[in-house]
């Protein structure tokens, strides 16, 4: 409790009821001579510390994220590469077609996420169970059941190649006569090279911080859980009842509540 103080002391993210609590717990040193006399409050901190070790310390991300990971579900397959490839090659096109218009049109990683569905599953039902085998690894066609983290990698790919490169109004600014007028930023050669290097620099930079902004517990993302979120609802099997108005209970799955 003196470590979780000290890390989520000032987060916003992390409750202040919580926070109280814990300075209530770890100031009274009646609590460590009479423990028989705050059993409730010896309690919720025991939930808290459990709560924190194997999971993350916000309710939000406990509600969204699993905590376990099955390592023999498939993730990285064929039909993964040439589905997502084929999606990150029609948003890219697109949203680089519809840059330059006003107002702006931009497809994003979510409509990716939905449409790949019904064409992963259709891949499941249609595609034979022909592979190879390298390294003991076998790599097939159809491994069985379109998995979430399939669904989750086809979304990552998505995510990463949906927008247009940084350099897009740079290469414009050069080429046109209206103001820099310079016909080398016309050629493909130099507009993938400014755009792999203000790109791979953007991500060097990302690899560095990872320490401060992906491995922290307290760094929260709150666009990634929704699309964690939707991700779970196509993969979710559980239909938990949920207790509604006019003492009414509703047993329907999320994935048919969306698409209702």
């Amino acid at each position: 409790m003196i470590k979780v103080l000290g890390v989520h002391l000032k987060d916003p993210n992390f409750p202040v009821v919580i926070v109280d609590k814990i300075k209530a717990f770890l100031g009274n040193e009646d609590i460590f001579e009479h423990p028989e006399n705050y059993t409730d409050l010896i309690f919720e901190m025991k939930a808290e510390a459990a709560l924190i070790t194997g999971n993350s310390p916000y309710a939000e991300v406990r509600a969204v994220v699993d905590n376990t990971d099955d390592t023999t579900i498939p993730c990285s397959t064929i039909r993964v590469w040439v589905i997502g490839i084929l999606f990150v090659v029609a948003l890219a096109f697109i949203n680089q077609l519809f840059s330059i218009r006003q107002p702006q049109i931009v497809v994003t990683a979510n409509v990716v996420q939905l449409l790949c569905f019904p064409v992963a599953k259709a891949a499941e039902a249609i595609l034979p169970n022909w592979g190879f085998t390298i390294f003991g690894t076998r790599h097939s066609l159809n491994p069985g059941k379109f998995s979430p983290k399939e669904h989750m990698l086809i979304t990552i790919m998505a995510s990463v190649g949906y927008d247009y490169p940084y350099t897009d109004n740079i290469i414009w600014s050069q080429y046109l006569p209206q103001y820099f007028n310079q016909s080398y930023a016309g050629h493909f050669g130099y507009q993938i090279l400014v755009a792999l290097s203000t790109n791979l620099i953007g991500y060097g930079i990302a690899g560095v911080c990872r320490r401060f902004l992906v491995y922290p517990a307290y760094c929260v993302w709150p666009a990634s859980l929704v699309t964690i979120a939707l991700n779970g609802a196509f993969h979710t099997d559980k239909n938990i009842a949920v207790p509604g108005p006019f003492k009414k209970i509703f047993t329907i799955s999320r994935l048919r509540f969306f698409l209702s």
